[in-house]
C-alpha cells in the first residue's frame, strides 16, 4: 500500500470513531520538541563511524562518507559499519 494510501483508511478510522484524533506530522515537529530527525540519527552514524575510524569530520558528513565508502549514507548500511558491541549507537 503506497503511503498516500494510508491516509484514507486512518482517516476513514478517525471519522467513524467520534473524540479520536490522528495528527499527520512531520519531522519538524519532533525536531522542535528535541528529538533527532531522520538525518539527524543518520548524521551521527556516520559521525561515530568516522571516531571508530580515528578520523574528525569537520565539514559535510555525507561527503565524508561518500568518499570515504565511495557511495552514499544508506541507514540501515551504517549500522553494519558499527561493531556489535557499539552500545551507544544512538
Amino acid at each position: 500500500m503506497a503511503a498516500n494510501d494510508q491516509v484514507i483508511p486512518a482517516a476513514f478510522a478517525v471519522k467513524s470513531s467520534p473524540g479520536n484524533y490522528a495528527l499527520l506530522l512531520g519531522s519538524g515537529i519532533s525536531q522542535a520538541a528535541g528529538f533527532k530527525t531522520g538525518w539527524g540519527i543518520t548524521d551521527d552514524l556516520i559521525r561515530k563511524i568516522a571516531k571508530l575510524s580515528n578520523e574528525e569530520i569537520t565539514g559535510d558528513s555525507e561527503v565524508w562518507y561518500e568518499t570515504k565508502f565511495g557511495n552514499p549514507p544508506i541507514f540501515s548500511d551504517l549500522f553494519e559499519k558499527l561493531p556489535k558491541s557499539y552500545s551507544k549507537v544512538c
